[in-house]
């Protein structure tokens, strides 16, 4: 194709198809009729629309007849194949065969150019109704190709008058506007969009619709290809801004990435979350091209991905080339033993079990292990039998029996039974664990939670993860059950992104607090809502807490922040993580009436909140006269200088705040004003440490305009952070360093 197309190559997929059939019919080696190739087109468009719409691939010799077709005409794309259901003996006549295109996507093709060529009213039925539908969606991908892209309208055969192409992009631009709206939240039918979108290409009044419609691309849970990551990507590019790029348990590798920064290399987008959470593919290798995506906004999530937070720092300064290099491994068992000496983890992935057993034996065999050992039990349960003829379970559990240091054992993407769970219980022997990580394993039942309450006891778990486990509660008693036989005690409990559990569930969960002592609750990304925290707070009435992080939790509404604020009274909770939960001013009021009394809180995070606006953070600001915080977060809340004002307006005469951070999580500038520094000077003198302005965009003259300030205002030894990591730039008070930089 390319060779072919080289001066003007197809632009899309659909032109790609399109073209290569339009080739395969006229070239010189078909047996098609040449008088009659334009008759038969036309009759084959209309058969497979009909076809399609009935839902069916397959065509009898009726059908064809009924076309005004034979077997003969159109052998070229159809393939014939005796019919299972007929009767027949010896002699095949045409009825006793039935009859398929030689690929769907041939047929979808002669559907959507059929699509295209229909009059108003057919076209008008057909795009609100057949092309919505499930079986119609690659039909309305072809189409959109078709309709606006002039080359691919010209090979599909007949050429549409201007005004007819017009009207038809309008009417499918406004199917595609209200579908856009009413599925944003749906994973399948938004890539679905995104795929037809993509297929628009840079239409002007597309690209605007775009712009005005999506805000957010959420894709989780499905396994995403590359010609679905490009999509993504080229329809991304048309935005100005995205709230959250969240490709979540999306099976994505390095070049997933690799193809994303390449399709929008020329774009200005900017994403302010990137979440690429359970993809455990996700390595080291590649940090290029996640750094790449994160340049564009502030925010990385990045739970369970193959990858260590000290990782991040590294990839600022690194090239394609350099990464490359670095990876350069010659087979799967290297990787494991890369794996095991770099990240100290020892990966009995079902497939490593199975084909190299040995090395795995050798690694667990190492005396002694390392001591932050990281032991994955990845893909189990399909009861698979080894190369040996030993079942996995067994394998995997003489290998466990002989860890007797495992730091964290974690379990994901297996459909294990209690049985199982109950082999893999009694193979571990660790006396001490830190972390019990369990996630992405819905299919496990209530005996299953039961086995691994029993891990958690007698390995004595500091830290129980179920993460994306689809909780329900009967799973959960069986957890605690299992817990409250075994007398067990934890200091965390993390059920983040568990979206659809019932508030029964989060009863459950109080009650697993109490019984287990538990000093942190985490619950991220669940969907919460006041009548789940209203089941929770019931069940901590002898609670008290440490930390409570409901990060990402956006609906719980003024009523659920008033429940939480009297949760967090009750509890004396000291640490508080409300980042992402989009609260407006009246939800943090509610917050902060409730919490009057609360004053064992330290640290208070509202950061990625930019619904909160300047009456949001006034809230926030006279709390700080209810309690002493030594940290306060209000990071990537679109900070401008009338925020501010209204921030520093608020703040009580007698607060003091050891650590105020109002820096940027990643690489994106912050453009600062003049204003902005004056209003930062009259907030330095509320806080006694220290003031995060990581990412914030400072001339020399506004860092000497802060030093300056700072020396005559400011606490012994305050600073101000400029900069992370390696290359922080520090301005420091009274006790000045020697090297400092401005």
């Amino acid at each position: 194709m390319i060779h072919q197309y080289e001066k003007k190559p197809p632009k899309s997929f659909s032109g790609i198809i399109i073209q290569l059939l339009e080739r395969h019919i006229r070239s010189n080696n078909r047996s098609m009729p040449s008088e009659r190739i334009t008759d038969i087109l036309h009759k084959l468009k209309r058969l497979s629309y009909s076809a399609l719409e009935r839902r069916s691939v397959v065509f009898s010799i009726k059908d064809l007849d009924d076309s005004g077709l034979t077997p003969d005409d159109v052998k070229d794309l159809i393939i014939g194949s005796p019919n299972p259901s007929s009767e027949f003996d010896q002699l095949l006549m045409p009825k006793d065969f039935h009859y398929f295109f030689c690929h769907q996507a041939i047929q979808e093709a002669f559907a959507a150019q059929h699509v295209s060529e229909m009059d108003d009213r057919d076209f008008d039925h057909a795009v609100t109704n057949y092309l919505r539908g499930r079986s119609g969606l690659v039909v309305r991908q072809f189409t959109c190709g078709i309709l606006f892209n002039e080359e691919t309208s010209e090979a599909s055969g007949k050429r549409l008058e201007e005004s007819e192409r017009i009207a038809k992009r309008e009417k499918i631009i406004l199917v595609l506007e209200q579908d856009l709206v009413d599925h944003k939240d749906k994973p399948l039918e938004l890539l679905s969009l995104l795929t037809s979108l993509r297929e628009c290409g840079d239409d002007e009044n597309v690209v605007t619709m775009v712009r005005k419609r999506l805000d957010a691309i959420r894709l989780s849970g499905i396994s995403i290809t590359p010609s679905d990551i490009h999509a993504v990507g080229r329809v991304a590019s048309h935005c100005k801004k995205l709230d959250i790029m969240q490709l979540v348990n999306c099976q994505l590798n390095r070049k997933s990435l690799e193809t994303l920064v390449e399709v929008m290399k020329y774009s200005n987008v900017e994403i302010t979350v990137f979440d690429v959470s359970f993809n455990s593919n996700l390595r080291k290798e590649s940090m290029y091209y996640i750094h790449k995506v994160c340049i564009r906004g502030q925010g990385l999530n990045y739970w369970q991905c193959g990858f260590r937070q000290h990782h991040i720092l590294d990839f600022v300064d690194k090239s394609p080339e350099d990464v490359n290099e670095e990876i350069r491994i010659e087979s799967t068992e290297e990787r494991v033993k890369l794996q095991f000496d770099e990240d100290q983890v020892l990966d009995l992935e079902s497939y490593n079990v199975k084909n190299h057993y040995a090395k795995l034996t050798e690694l667990a065999s190492i005396t002694p292990l390392p001591e932050f050992l990281r032991v994955n039990i990845i893909d189990y349960g399909r009861d698979d039998i080894s190369n040996t003829g030993v079942s996995e379970i067994e394998q995997l559990c003489k290998l466990l029996s002989k860890c007797d240091n495992i730091s964290e054992l974690a379990i994901s993407d297996s459909k294990l039974n209690g049985n199982d769970l109950g082999l893999i219980a009694n193979a571990v022997k660790t006396k001490m664990m830190a972390s019990l990580n369990i996630y992405l394993c819905p299919d496990i039942l209530r005996v299953g939670w039961s086995a691994l309450g029993n891990i958690a006891a007698a390995c004595k778990v500091n830290n129980l993860y179920m993460t994306a486990c689809s909780l329900e509660d009967d799973k959960l008693r069986g957890l605690n059950s299992s817990l409250r036989k075994n007398n067990a005690k934890l200091k965390k409990l993390d059920v983040s992104r568990n979206g659809d559990m019932h508030p029964n569930c989060l009863s459950e969960i109080g009650e697993i607090m109490e019984l287990c002592e538990c000093k942190e609750l985490v619950a991220g990304y669940c969907n919460l809502q006041s009548i789940h925290l209203k089941s929770i707070e019931e069940r901590l009435v002898n609670v008290k807490l440490d930390r409570i992080d409901l990060s990402g939790n956006a609906n719980m509404n003024p009523e659920g922040f008033k429940i939480l604020g009297e949760i967090v009274t009750r509890t004396e909770t000291k640490q508080l993580d409300i980042s992402e939960c989009d609260p407006g001013w009246e939800e943090l009021k509610n917050f902060k009436d409730s919490t009057r009394h609360a004053n064992k809180l330290e640290k208070l995070n509202v950061s990625r909140n930019r619904r909160m606006g300047a009456e949001g953070l006034r809230q926030v600001a006279e709390m700080t006269g209810q309690y002493v915080l030594k940290d306060l977060f209000i990071r990537q809340c679109e900070l401008d200088a009338a925020k501010l004002r209204c921030f520093q307006e608020a703040l009580p005469i007698n607060s003091k705040i050891l650590h105020l951070g109002l820096g940027l999580y990643f690489m994106k500038k912050k453009p600062t004003t003049v204003e902005e520094i004056d209003i930062l000077i009259k907030i330095i003198p509320h806080v006694k440490e220290k003031l995060t302005l990581n990412g914030w965009d400072l001339t020399v003259d506004m860092k000497k305009a802060l030093k300056e300030a700072i020396d005559k205002m400011a606490y012994r030894g305050f600073q101000i952070v400029f900069d992370r990591g390696l290359g922080e730039i520090i301005i420091q008070s009274q006790a000045e360093l020697s090297d400092a930089t401005y």
